[in-house]
Formats: structure tokens, C-alpha cells, sequence
């Protein structure tokens, strides 16, 4: 299936909304709720604007490497 199957348009725009960071990120704001109530007012705006679908990342929060020792 293409994407023209998918949304029913040739030219589909996609919005993209992006999470705050989450927890275990050492950008942590501390509250759920505030990405929740932004994503929620990114995918709204998204709607609005007339996007034929969304995704959702969470771009802002960097990758978490778990530090090890190489042992010579």
C-alpha cells in the first residue's frame, strides 16, 4: 500500500509533533502532564492547519548510553 492508498491524496503533508523530554533524560522538565497538554496543542495545531497525517517523535531527547569500562 502507497501513500496515496494510505490518505487519499497524491500529495500528502505530514506533520510531525515532538515531545518534550521525557523521563530518564537529562532534560527532564519533571512533569507528564506538560508534554501531554504540548503534543496535544502541536497535533491540534497540526489538524488545523489541514496536515493529512501525524507522527510523533521524541527528537528532543538525546540518545542514553550506558557507560562501561574496557578492561585492558
Amino acid at each position: 500500500m502507497d501513500l496515496t492508498q494510505i490518505f487519499n491524496t497524491t500529495n500528502p503533508v505530514i506533520g510531525v509533533v515532538h515531545l518534550l523530554p521525557l523521563p530518564t533524560s537529562p532534560r527532564w522538565g519533571g512533569s507528564l502532564n506538560a508534554v501531554i497538554e504540548r503534543a496535544e496543542q502541536e497535533a491540534t495545531a497540526l489538524a488545523a492547519g489541514g496536515v493529512d497525517g501525524i507522527i510523533v517523535e521524541n527528537f528532543l531527547m538525546p540518545p542514553l548510553l550506558k557507560k562501561r569500562s574496557i578492561q585492558w
